[in-house]
């Protein structure tokens, strides 16, 4: 039976993916996030088929299930830690992505008690009304795993890979599932196993982004805790991240020609539109390519190095005699489409306020 043999293919992955987080070197963390989504879809593998093979109701019990509104929010929070290298910053802004699956699990499971009392004209919107949900929900996180992407810089062209791929097997899903092409019973339950099983191959994925992601890391602190003989001289910090890169470093030299041209001749941080994608339409340099020269070359990432350039340039217009701006057109000439990111940067870079700024400034002239 094809249905039995997917329900055992399902099994077989999500104890591939089981071992693969426990034996590899990946973070912890993280780790455990993905051990949740697995056990979360184990759980959802047995009770689909059992209840197909048991039950003799299925339309209902299995295809009103609200196990696919959970899948999204877990990939969306093992991205943003696997990207961004830190766990979220608090369990409320953990929960939070769970508040719709949890609350269509309880009408759920409300219609699942009652299901006797019900007739097909009540059960029938509920299940068309939930494959639209649970298909808008998805493809909103999947938008959101690839905004996290494309935002952020990656450690490893493999690890952006794998996330990028995570997101096309949960979108297969949604096909699968979320838009009933043929009728209920068995062709239903074989595409909904189906959809499980690239759901599973979704969090494979991802465990291999994880993984890439901490190899990187770790192969980076060994470079730099070895010497290497040249001239009696050791790598620094920066010629070990050209050798960790994947970018040569030959390449890199000419990404940062033409960058500080256009950065310290042109001056394009002025333009408060400028985005990495606005700048690798100026380059032909891949987005990817400019994250990792951002990371390597200036140890930052793009918007940080931006603003930097941002606050120069304010504080050469501060210390100019003639200066006479308010700060609303202080930040608006630097560039900053808000005080208050311009307030923030400012005082990351300099250490003060510019206003204290301006105030010592008019100070010390005056003097």
């Amino acid at each position: 039976m094809i249905v039995t043999f997917i329900f055992f293919v399902n099994i077989f992955l999500l104890i591939y993916c089981l071992w693969k987080v426990k034996y590899d070197l990946i973070n912890i963390k993280t780790n455990s996030i993905i051990t949740y989504s697995i056990a979360f879809l184990f759980l959802h593998i047995v009770y689909s088929y059992f209840t197909f093979i048991f039950t003799s109701e299925k339309s209902f019990s299995i295809y009103g299930s609200p196990f696919f509104l959970f899948y999204g929010p877990f990939l969306y929070i093992i991205s943003l830690m696997i990207i961004n290298r830190v766990e979220p910053k608090s369990i409320f802004r953990i929960l939070i992505h769970f508040l719709l699956p949890v609350a269509l699990s309880i009408v759920y499971l409300t219609l699942l008690i009652i299901d006797e009392f019900l007739d097909v004209e009540i059960i029938l919107p509920y299940f068309n009304v939930f494959n639209v949900i649970s298909g808008i929900h998805l493809l909103i996180y999947i938008c959101n795993v690839y905004a996290i992407v494309f935002k952020h810089n990656v450690d490893d062209f493999r690890q952006y890979f794998f996330l990028k791929l995570s997101s096309v097997f949960l979108l297969i899903s949604i096909v699968l599932i979320s838009f009933p092409f043929w009728g209920f019973d068995y062709i239903y339950t074989f595409k909904l196993l189906l959809g499980i099983s690239f759901v599973a191959l979704c969090f494979i994925s991802a465990s291999f982004a994880n993984q890439y992601q901490f190899k990187a890391k770790i192969h980076l602190q060994n470079l730099n805790s070895k010497k290497v003989a040249s001239n009696d001289l050791s790598v620094s910090s920066k010629d070990v991240k050209y050798l960790n890169s994947l970018v040569k470093s030959d390449l890199l030299t000419d990404y940062d020609l033409k960058i500080i041209d256009l950065l310290e001749n042109k001056k394009i941080y002025l333009d408060r539109n400028l985005s990495i994608g606005k700048l690798s339409m100026m380059t032909k340099i891949s987005r990817h390519h400019l994250s990792q020269y951002f990371n390597i070359v200036h140890e930052s990432n793009f918007n940080n190095v931006i603003n930097r350039y941002r606050i120069k340039h304010a504080q050469s217009l501060i210390k100019n005699d003639s200066f006479d701006m308010s700060i609303n057109d202080l930040y608006f000439e630097c560039g900053f489409n808000s005080r208050v990111s311009f307030f923030r940067s400012f005082k990351s870079v300099v250490g003060i306020s510019p206003s204290e700024y301006i105030y010592l400034n008019k100070a010390t002239s005056d003097f």
